[in-house]
């Protein structure tokens, strides 16, 4: 368990965080009798690993039962048949989920089947959608799928098709780096810097974050001077204008935590009145004075759940030593160094 209370698996590959080939092989030690919303939501999650995720859950089910003859294929004959699952998004899990609907079809009554395949669900964008309600943001929460609907929105491609737009406008009022840009916007673009916004990444972070998928998706195209900050800052503006109350929210708690690092309490302050200072005007250079730097505390509160979170966040010595061959950047931690701002 880390510092903010997230727990991790043991074992280092052999997990429900791991790889698509790691996650097909997990099952459930004890089965459960599948039902009728049990059968229903093994087809669903099907169709999900399949990669057909986006529209209802009605037409994810009929999908599924649609492809029945690849599904059982792929179950019965796997490498040595059509090879359906291979074309999936998540061939392995794909393959694990035909396998599981198959059992359960050879049995007379398919919703007594025994199961014990693990079905995923997840949040959507988990840091937006709690933004989202403590700021009552109506907006947002439709596009992170906290207000009912038929179709699950993707905050990504939302962000995205801001973005998209931005640099339309753009290129045509004649701007460069947006010419460059027309037609190249996607998904996977805009993701990380969507997804890393709500811990706090920095606009400088972000740019980084951009950079590295232009390199990936357009080699070369990282290189254009101003290209990468272009991008980092239409993202932030989309989050801005989508999730106006969240983006308040942020500014808001971030202004909060400066305020507690930089602040002393009550009690310190007492404990410096009664501080007694030597006469030697020498032996006042070596004592310490500034109240920052005596009574550093990092943000710190404790859950409903009685855990405490402390935010080991310090500022850090960096010295660099340059050799022949490279740059080195070493870097001095404290647990006792004045607390990071950020």
């Amino acid at each position: 368990m880390d510092f903010r209370g997230r727990a991790y698996p043991l074992p280092a590959y052999l997990n429900q965080m791991s790889a698509d080939n790691a996650r097909s092989l997990l099952l459930f030690k004890k089965g459960k009798a599948l039902g009728e919303a049990g059968l229903r939501w093994l087809k669903i999650h099907l169709s999900n690993v399949y990669g057909f995720d986006k529209a209802s859950l009605q037409e994810r089910e009929e999908f599924t039962m649609k492809h029945l003859d690849d599904v059982l294929d792929s179950a019965n004959k796997g490498l040595h048949g059509r090879k359906w699952f291979m074309e999936a998004e998540d061939p392995w899990q794909c393959l694990a989920a035909c396998c599981e609907l198959r059992n359960a079809l050879q049995l007379e009554n398919p919703t007594e089947y025994m199961s014990r395949l693990p079905v995923h669900q997840d949040g959507s964008c988990n840091g937006l959608q709690h933004y989202a309600a403590l700021g009552g943001d109506m907006e947002g929460a439709q596009h992170v799928n906290l207000e009912p609907g038929d179709r699950p929105k993707d905050i990504y491609t939302g962000v995205s098709d801001f973005v998209t737009e931005k640099v339309a406008r753009d290129a045509a009022a004649g701007h460069e780096i947006a010419k460059l840009l027309e037609g190249k916007i996607k998904r996977k673009i805009v993701k990380q810097t969507v997804m890393t916004n709500v811990y706090g990444v920095t606009f400088v972070g972000a740019i980084r974050q951009v950079r590295r998928q232009i390199a990936a998706h357009y080699p070369g195209l990282e290189e254009v001077p101003g290209i990468s900050k272009y991008i980092a800052s239409a993202i932030f503006e989309a989050l801005s204008t989508i999730f106006s109350g969240a983006h308040s929210i942020q500014y808001w708690l971030g202004d909060c935590a400066t305020r507690i690092s930089q602040s002393i309490s009550p009690d310190q302050l007492d404990l410096l009145a009664k501080r007694v200072y030597q006469d030697d005007m020498s032996a006042k250079d070596d004592v310490e004075t500034d109240p920052l730097k005596m009574f550093r505390s990092t943000i710190i509160w404790t859950t409903p759940l009685g855990l405490p979170v402390v935010q080991p966040y310090r500022a850090v010595k960096c010295q660099r030593v340059y050799t022949t061959l490279q740059t080195l950047n070493i870097i001095q931690d404290s647990t006792s160094g004045n607390v990071s701002k950020r």
